[in-house]
This record gives C-alpha cells, structure tokens and sequence, in this order.
C-alpha cells in the first residue's frame, strides 16, 4: 500500500506501522478520502455531490458512507475523548 499520509510520517516508518498492525487502514482511508475531497473543493467547481461521485467510483463505497466520512471527520475523536474521560478513574 501507498503511503497515503507523507506530510505526517515517512514512507519507511508508514510501512513498519502497516506491518506491524499498529495503524488501521480504515482510518487511513479515510483521512486519504478527507484530503482528497478538500482538494476537490479546492480546484473545481463541483457541487459535494459530484465530488462524492467522483470519490464514490474512486473508493467504491456508498454516497451515505463518503458523506458520512467528509462531514463527521471529528466523530471518532469526540467519541473516543468522551468513552476516555468516563472510564478513566475506572482503569
């Protein structure tokens, strides 16, 4: 696999990450689809529509699942901050 990510981490230290299973590659989709999707935003004229075509035909997942994806980017941090706080003093 392409290192989708090489402003954040080097192309050797992506591939040592993959190996290992320390990074999951959904997540790392999704950031690639993100990124991509500014891009789009940047550079055409489309409507979110036609880019979501565009990255639906890409990726091959679901108009609900790229929006999904491109609106809720912070989802996972918010819900992983909260389920932390909750049970911090538990573990």
């Amino acid at each position: 696999m392409k290192n989708p990510i090489p402003e954040l981490i080097s192309d050797e230290v992506f591939k040592t990450l993959l190996d290992n299973k320390i990074l999951r590659f959904v997540f790392i989709r999704n950031y690639a689809i993100r990124k991509e999707y500014k891009e789009l935003r940047r550079t055409t004229d489309n409507t979110m529509a036609e880019n979501i075509l565009i990255l639906r035909d890409k990726y091959f997942l679901g108009e609900g699942t790229l929006r999904n994806i491109i609106t809720n980017q912070f989802l996972n941090q918010n819900n992983s901050k909260r389920y932390h706080d909750k049970y911090k003093n538990k573990l």
